[in-house]
């Protein structure tokens, strides 16, 4: 809502005035209503606008005003008006869609009343013409729209599948381009599987008009759109925990990996969608409301969590939740994330994140990304808590051997989170201030052997391990500290350790001898 309140003390001006004003208008794409004022009535008493128009009321003879307040009309959306005065100009823009009376206070007695409606400015309309669609006659068709400029879901809907029939989508911006990706549940199984299985499409919009028009024919040509299955969670009764932030976390029941999260800040009745999930697979939906406000999740009462269990997916799922206090403490998990930039000398090759905690030195996660998307990306590990303290290795397998190299052979790097208390986010933008990330971990063995012979490291199918006295055990360890093999009872001071099994990569190997001896060193594996 904008007012404007200009005396006029010249009519020559006010018309020179207006002129200005309109041309002004007319470039913005606003439209302007003109309505005079003189005796005892508003000219025209009666006009229809659209959202986002302006009005211009222009008293030209004696002491009047404009009174559309929400006082005295309180069915109006929202209050406008003037004092009362002589040769004034008095415009308003119209954003909320309505009827708004309105009257001058002083001659309300003659009839000088006046009323404005506002309708909303009809949306552009993507509008698909479905023709032929014999072989899916009574199945359901999924449809995705997607504003590829701004990278935001704006629709998506299903129908009963008919030969011929249309879908209307509100709401596309003309210039645009947008991905339309669509399905026909061939088997009704309820969920996507790929073609020939179910029958896809994908489409491509460049350049989109105002109201667009698609013809679409059946046809065979399929493409694996590698639909995403959704779950909506439909809350209400939350008004105990009205302005709060609420936090969302869905989880894969059979890895344990958190495959979506989200927040809200919570109204009585709201919906919120997470994804993805595949048919066939068992989730559940964790979910708490800062009760107290701290920024961080503390077990119930304190805070008020609650799960909900997804046995077996179909398809897209929707949950219903009444609020209740039937509390679950959900050991929730912080989000760390990492937001890297400038990252374009490595778009396209592997990097490997790892999550340390600093007070133990235990690895506590790995992430890999095969190829780097892009210049901007982000990275999140769920495994921190308020309190700890965590660093983050990472690098870029810059020479694409598919293993660690120190810098500058590999581009390698440490952030350090400090003490968190809760979320952590750290930012990261490309520089070549590299940190050979294993050769200072802090993973140096209790008690070095300097009569241990380890070799060839990098190793291939073999380890050969050679001691001046008995060996008791050697165990090989991910990065994350998982024991991945481990030989024990040994009974000579040498060994070779098959590495049949184990990918390429980077591990750790720990070698204990009878007089308890300790060696952890760093071993890859080509």
């Amino acid at each position: 809502m904008k007012c404007n309140f200009t005396r006029v003390l010249l009519v020559r001006g006010y018309w020179i005035f207006i002129l200005i004003w309109a041309m002004q208008l007319a470039a913005s794409g606003q439209v302007s209503h003109a309505v005079s004022v003189t005796n005892n009535v508003f000219t025209p008493d009666e006009i229809t606008i659209n959202v986002g128009d302006e009005v211009i009321w222009t008293n030209m003879a004696a002491s009047h005003n404009v009174n559309g307040l929400q006082s005295k009309f309180p069915s109006n959306p929202e209050s406008f008006g003037n004092n009362v005065g002589a040769s004034w100009v008095f415009s308003h823009v119209f954003t909320i869609p309505g009827v708004y009376d309105y009257q001058c206070d002083p001659h309300v007695a003659f009839g000088m009343v006046g009323k404005v409606i506002v309708e909303a400015v009809p949306e552009n309309t993507l509008t698909i013409n479905f023709s032929g669609m014999t072989p899916h006659v009574g199945q359901t068709l999924w449809l995705s729209v997607t504003d590829d400029d701004s990278k935001v879901e704006i629709a998506r809907l299903s129908v009963t599948v008919e030969i011929s029939f249309s879908l209307e989508v509100p709401g596309i911006e003309p210039g645009h381009s947008y991905t339309l990706e669509m399905f026909a549940d061939h088997n009704g199984n309820g969920s996507y599987d790929a073609p020939p299985v179910d029958h896809a499409w994908r489409i491509e919009i460049a350049d989109a008009m105002s109201n667009e028009i698609l013809d679409f024919v059946h046809n065979t040509n399929f493409t694996d759109i590698q639909w995403e299955h959704r779950v909506y969670v439909n809350l209400s009764g939350m008004d105990p925990h009205v302005g709060q932030e609420i936090y969302f976390a869905l989880i894969d029941n059979e890895t344990g990996e958190i495959i979506d999260r989200e927040s809200e800040t919570v109204a009585v009745s709201f919906t919120v969608e997470l994804s993805k999930i595949q048919a066939g697979k068992s989730y559940h939906v964790d979910f708490f409301s800062d009760h107290n406000g701290n920024g961080q999740y503390d077990a119930p009462p304190v805070d008020h969590a609650w799960r909900l269990e997804i046995a077996e997916a179909m398809g897209d799922e929707v949950l219903d939740f009444a609020h209740n206090t039937n509390f679950t403490d959900i050991e929730w998990k912080h989000r760390l994330k990492v937001r890297l930039s400038g990252m374009t000398p490595h778009v396209g090759q592997m990097m490997t994140f790892y999550v340390k905690d600093q007070a133990s030195g235990q690895y506590l996660d790995t992430i890999v990304i095969d190829a780097v998307p892009g210049a901007d990306f982000d990275v999140e590990s769920h495994v921190i808590e308020p309190g700890g303290s965590y660093m983050v290795d990472f690098y870029a397998d810059h020479n694409g051997n598919g293993i660690y190299d120190a810098p500058p052979t590999d581009h390698a790097w440490r952030l350090e989170t400090g003490e968190t208390t809760g979320d952590m986010e750290l930012v990261f933008i490309h520089n070549t201030n590299f940190t050979d990330i294993f050769g200072t971990t802090g993973l140096e063995p209790n008690t070095w052997m300097d009569d241990l012979s380890i070799f060839p490291n990098p190793a291939m199918d073999v380890l050969y391990i050679n001691a001046k006295v008995y060996l008791e055990s050697v165990s090989v360890f991910s990065v994350t500290g998982s024991l991945l093999k481990s030989v024990t009872g040994l009974q000579s001071s040498n060994h070779v350790l098959s590495l049949q099994g184990l990918s390429s990569g980077i591990y750790f190997l720990e070698v204990r001898t009878k007089d308890h001896g300790l060696s952890l060193t760093r071993l890859v594996k080509h």
